[in-house]
């Protein structure tokens, strides 16, 4: 889950540089995932999930990818009930590596 107007910055179009994914991402969160039982979801996750012809399971786990802002102060209304927590590295930084393996060119 990541809200697009959180994005700091915006590409312009040209070459993209691993700088420019800094810059898009200079909040410096890390990457978190949090784990939610099918219960315990919001609304709008469990509508994607049968948007993408998932049927929820309510007393399955799911894993959901956020960042730790979201994962601190916002993870209840926009994902539901946590009962695990996992921080990762900076979300820029695996950005940045994704790009590395996919190619920056990807992006255009």
């Amino acid at each position: 889950y990541y809200d697009l107007a959180s994005v700091a910055g915006r590409l312009l179009p040209g070459p993209i540089t691993t700088g420019d994914i800094w810059c898009l991402e200079s909040w410096e969160n890390r990457a978190a995932v949090l784990a939610v039982r099918g219960r315990d979801l919001v609304t709008t996750l469990t509508r994607r999930l049968a948007d993408h012809g998932r049927d929820l399971h309510p007393e399955r786990l799911y894993s959901v990818a956020t960042t730790s802002w979201i994962a601190r102060h916002e993870a209840r209304d926009k994902i539901g009930l946590v009962e695990q927590e996992q921080v990762g590295p900076l979300v820029r930084d695996l950005t940045i590596r994704y790009l590395d393996r996919v190619g920056f060119e990807q992006l255009g």
